[in-house]
This record gives C-alpha cells, sequence and structure tokens, in this order.
C-alpha cells in the first residue's frame, strides 16, 4: 500500500486550517492510500522559548480560555487526523518512508508570517515524489528579496496546482511553470460527509442565531446587533474571547454552527467555504487586520467559482436579499470540481 505524507501548517486553533488537513487525508484514502501528516519538531532553543512564553502567558487574564481550546483543538487532532512529528534528521530520511509527499492546502507558502518557509516547498522529498495540492501564497503580490527563495522552492516540486488564480499567476511569472487551480480541501467532502462528524455543543438550546466569524477587527458590529434585533437572531460570536463557551468550541461544533446558522458575517476564506457547503446566506468583507497584506485572491477566486460575487460587501445592508443566497448551480460546480482535482492526482498516483 502506499504511503501519503501531507505537509500543511498545523495550527492549534485555527479551524480552517485543523478542517482542510483532515479534508485532504480522507479524500488521499479513498485511493486505498495510507496517509499521515507531517509536523516540525520545534528546535531545542525553540521549545525553550515556548516554555517561557507559556509561563509568562498563564498570569494573562484570557490565558485559560485558549488553554481550554488548545485542549479541545488537540483532542480533535487526536482522533480525525494521523499525525507525526520530524525533526530535521529525520526529514533527511523521510524520502525512503512515503511514496508521495503532498504540501497543501491553506497558506503554506505565505512568506510574510510562515517560518521554516523553504519546508513547505518539500526540499527532503525526491522531486519525482513531490505535489502541491491547493497550496496558496496567501498575498497577492511576492516581494523582490522573497522572490528567489520562492522561485528555487517552486522548481523543487514536480506536481503543482494552487487554491487561487493568482497563484497560478505568480508561479507563471517566476518559473514560467503552468499549474492547476484546485478547489480547498474542505470543498472536497459533501454536505453529508461533514454532517457525519458535526457535534451539536453541550447545554446549546440557541434555536435562530447570526454566526459572527472574524479573524480581523468586526467593524460592523453595531450594525450588525441592529440587523439580529430587527429579526430576533441571537449574536454568536466564536472568535471573541469574551464569548467563551463559543470561543472554546472545538473543530467539530464549528461545522454545527455553520450547518445551523441563519446568516453568517465573515472575513474568513473557510467560513465563506462551509457557507457555501451548507447553502447558507452569508456575507464576507475585506479582513481589516495590522501589518496583514491583501488576501482577496483566494476569496474573489471562490466567490466567482460559485456566482457568488455579489456577498462581498465593504458595507452592511438590509434589504429582503440578506437571507437569499443563490445555490442553484452549486451542487453542479462541487461536483465538478470534485472531479477535477480527482483526476489531478489519479494521474500522479498511476
Amino acid at each position: 500500500m502506499k504511503k501519503i505524507a501531507i505537509v500543511t501548517i498545523n495550527d492549534t486553533n485555527n479551524y480552517g486550517n485543523r478542517l482542510q488537513n483532515y479534508a485532504l487525508q480522507e479524500f488521499i484514502k479513498r485511493f486505498g492510500f495510507e496517509c499521515e501528516t507531517i509536523y516540525f519538531k520545534q528546535k531545542k532553543m525553540e521549545r525553550i522559548k515556548t516554555v517561557v512564553k507559556n509561563f509568562i502567558k498563564f498570569f494573562l487574564p484570557t490565558w485559560h480560555t485558549k488553554r481550554i481550546k488548545e485542549i479541545r483543538f488537540k483532542k480533535f487532532n487526536e482522533k480525525y487526523i494521523s499525525q507525526k512529528g520530524k525533526n530535521d534528521k529525520e526529514l533527511g530520511v523521510a524520502k525512503n518512508q512515503y511514496d508521495y509527499f503532498i504540501v497543501g492546502s491553506d497558506q503554506v507558502w505565505n512568506y510574510t508570517y510562515m517560518k521554516e518557509l523553504e519546508k513547505y516547498f518539500l526540499p527532503y522529498a525526491k522531486y519525482e515524489q513531490s505535489i502541491s495540492y491547493a497550496a496558496s501564497f496567501g498575498v497577492s503580490i511576492i516581494e523582490e528579496k522573497y522572490k528567489q527563495t520562492v522561485k528555487n522552492g517552486i522548481n523543487n516540486i514536480k506536481y503543482l496546482s494552487t487554491r487561487e488564480e493568482r497563484g497560478r499567476e505568480i508561479i507563471k511569472e517566476l518559473t514560467n511553470r503552468e499549474a492547476e487551480v484546485l478547489v480547498d480541501p474542505t470543498l472536497l467532502m459533501s454536505r453529508k460527509e461533514w454532517q457525519n462528524i458535526e457535534i451539536k455543543p453541550k447545554h446549546f438550546e440557541v434555536k435562530k442565531y447570526i454566526l459572527l466569524y472574524f479573524l480581523g477587527e468586526n467593524e460592523y458590529i453595531d450594525e450588525i446587533k441592529d440587523i439580529a434585533r430587527k429579526y430576533k437572531l441571537e449574536l454568536i460570536d466564536i472568535t471573541n474571547i469574551k464569548q467563551r463557551k463559543y470561543y472554546t468550541f472545538n473543530p467539530n461544533e464549528f461545522v454545527y454552527l455553520f450547518n445551523n446558522a441563519e446568516l453568517i458575517y465573515t472575513d474568513s476564506f473557510h467560513a465563506c467555504v462551509f457557507s457555501i457547503i451548507f447553502n447558507k446566506p452569508f456575507f464576507v468583507f475585506d479582513r481589516k487586520q495590522k501589518d496583514v497584506k491583501s488576501m482577496n485572491s483566494r476569496l474573489d477566486t471562490l466567490l466567482k467559482m460559485f456566482g457568488q460575487e455579489r456577498r462581498k460587501i465593504d458595507k452592511i445592508v438590509d434589504n429582503e436579499e440578506i437571507f437569499n443566497c443563490n445555490y442553484i448551480n452549486s451542487k453542479e460546480i462541487l461536483e465538478k470540481e470534485r472531479e477535477r482535482s480527482k483526476e489531478f492526482l489519479k494521474k500522479i498516483f498511476e
């Protein structure tokens, strides 16, 4: 049996990252392969710094709440994702332990915040073993000082695909190579498959609600509260640490919230993905986050694919259309894109 290694961001408290990792794993297993996610072990000095930082954070008022969330994410990882940590020495012999390495999805090539960026271009794999699946740069422009690193990294990888149109253009500009644009792994699973892992949170009695999921600043909260009052809906904000009982929800509960929301406001790519999967009305804003470069390309590609460009707004609207999202063609689009992804990997594996 072939064994595949996934290399992706292994974030302890990011819903989109954990769910896309799980989805790609499950998609690869459909080919009859064994699948394992590699994460990079911290070096000794990094471990010491982490211990010191955690000790300092212990005295912060929000530490306990964040710790609960981390523990619940860790339990999700242990139950749903097969993982193995590797140090540099172990990575050096990894090419003999796996048949293929797949980097992606998520912003694995975002040089603005990725530590050890080079490792996400699979330098420890043989060229013929290396695949990128819907890998994302996250940004639309590669700064001059990073261009050579990114160019060399891309040229390490034989089979190329990205998550957005701009990613394909960057690859072409830097290397003159072609790449396919494929959907995020979360879209490879059906609504029913996601419903199979969703869990209703304990003591959750809210019947009708607006779901908020903002990774940057939410400048629209007062206006959204007005919408909630007008339509007699509760407000659930899972990124607001002050709403502790929601903030600590695990990925299974995150899926449940999207499946049962009446309306969603967000600045998150994966929030849009799950809104589309469950055919929920949503609105997405550009992310307002200090020192973070524009990430609009991935959103623009997603919204264009599903004909939802009008759901991207820069101010709150209130009319009869806010609860009406046209998903008439979404099933057909999803089937087509899932087949394209299947064929991309099938040609490689065969």
